[in-house]
């Protein structure tokens, strides 16, 4: 049996003693933001070494010919951002974040944070996984580029209707791209990064397969 054990928390050995008298228990360490580590522990767990590899290479060389993609692409080198709308702030998300880093990785470069920024998140909020801010300071704090989702149901379409949204760049050159917070934010392997390529090789309109 596979269970989650966040990052930067100590082993709750009672609930450890009480799964493994169901199953043998493995703790699968996440939060860290680190989705081939993750990989790597599930494989271990279920003796799939060999099946990881194969994914892990197959993934790295796909990562490969994105990025060559990319570098073709003109506005794939003007700065770009992830946005979690939250109501009444947004969170601007950082290369901390699995999703961040497949971004980077693949060639893209984030827009910087906002002066005075305070970038949290994470164990004890020491990764800089992103950082908050209003509404209203989104035109100036995006980039010419914009992924964004959100985990609540309707909150990013009533952001969508306030007469700030259509102030924001992105949104007036028509290259903000909504996208599924279950791969984005939520996603820690090898399928949801792919699944995040998949969209930012739509987003610039490049074809890789």
């Amino acid at each position: 049996m596979l269970y989650n054990q966040p990052a930067g928390r100590e082993l709750d050995t009672a609930r450890h003693d009480q799964l493994n008298a169901i199953a043998p228990a493995v703790p699968i360490l996440t939060g860290e933001q680190d989705f081939r580590r993750v990989a790597a522990q599930v494989a271990e767990a279920l003796g799939r070494a060999d099946q990881l590899a194969e994914s892990s290479a197959a993934y790295e060389e796909r990562l490969s010919r994105v990025r060559a993609a990319l570098a073709e692409v003109p506005d794939a080198a003007r700065p770009v951002s992830l946005l979690r709308i939250m109501g009444d702030h947004v969170r601007v998300m950082t290369a901390g974040m699995d999703s961040g880093r497949v971004m980077t990785e693949a060639g893209l470069t984030l827009a910087p944070p906002i002066p005075g920024a305070q970038l949290t998140g994470g164990a004890g909020g020491a990764n800089q996984l992103y950082y908050e801010t209003s509404l209203e300071l989104l035109p100036e704090a995006v980039g010419d580029y914009v992924f964004t989702y959100s985990t609540e149901d309707g909150v990013l379409e009533a952001a969508t209707r306030l007469p700030v949204w259509q102030t924001i760049p992105a949104v007036q050159q028509g290259t903000l791209f909504e996208v599924d917070f279950e791969v984005w934010m939520r996603g820690q392997g090898y399928r949801a990064a792919n699944a995040i390529l998949d969209d930012i090789t739509e987003a610039y309109g490049v074809r890789v397969d």
